[in-house]
């Protein structure tokens, strides 16, 4: 489907069920391309974009097309990236880590492992609270970079433990961050909200010799607490 004016996506969509007729015809040709370009589609499901799987669940097109119907699609989602569209030319201030240490790719594989295609199944308090975190946390430092909030800190929280970096000296580099980035950024304040970030995700926040290991020195992302509809109760555990 080539590029046009996707305010339909959300203008169209209403949460008691009425949507508009072009945000179901469109909707239906969305899912057409989808599931046309992808092999065996119907059996491994495409990347859903709800508001609440976001590209990172893999789902068959009457489940796909339930979540839209009664979820919407994620927001800010007019450029089908995950569904057969190019990207936007990456910016000139584009960052190395955005893709080339892979974190963000091992996060989303964690999440994927709890989902089932039940759309009625309810997650936890706790584990919706969880995947709230993950969620912001995978969001862009600002609007022009795509490296996320958890890369960015999981390679400061690494190069404090390498280096040895005091309190201080963290501090003192996030007031240069929050001087020089764009008013809207995202990235915390001061080590204690960094701390609190990973601390919020099961992550270590004083060890680890690289973000890799940072991000997978709770056991690897096979641990990472995401299943919120086990049918054993819904609760997930994590080593500490």
């Amino acid at each position: 489907m080539s590029m046009e004016d996707r305010s339909w996506m959300y203008q169209g969509w209403k949460d008691n069920g009425c949507h508009s007729q072009d945000w179901v015809r469109n909707t239906n040709a969305f899912l057409d391309s989808a599931f046309s370009g992808v092999h065996s589609a119907e059996k491994s499901g495409v990347v859903c974009p709800c508001s609440d799987c976001r590209n990172r669940v893999r789902r068959r097109r009457a489940v796909m097309s339930m979540h839209l119907c009664k979820r919407g699609y994620m927001p800010g989602y007019t450029r089908w990236t995950e569904h057969g569209e190019p990207p936007v030319s990456a910016p000139a201030l584009e960052h190395p880590y955005s893709t080339a240490d892979g974190l963000d790719e091992m996060l989303a594989d964690s999440g994927d492992a709890g989902h089932t295609d039940s759309v009625n199944e309810e997650p936890t308090a706790d584990a919706k609270a969880f995947n709230a975190k993950l969620l912001a946390s995978q969001e862009p430092l600002h609007n022009f970079i795509s490296v996320s909030v958890l890369t960015a800190v999981a390679h400061l929280m690494a190069i404090k433990s390498q280096h040895n970096l005091s309190a201080e000296c963290i501090d003192k580099i996030l007031g240069l961050f929050d001087a020089v980035l764009p008013e809207d950024h995202k990235m915390p304040k001061n080590l204690y909200e960094c701390k609190c970030l990973l601390s919020g995700l099961k992550m270590p926040c004083n060890r680890g010799e690289t973000p890799e290991e940072i991000l997978n020195a709770n056991g690897g992302s096979n641990d990472a607490p995401v299943n919120a509809t086990t049918s054993g109760g819904g609760n997930y555990s994590s080593r500490r």
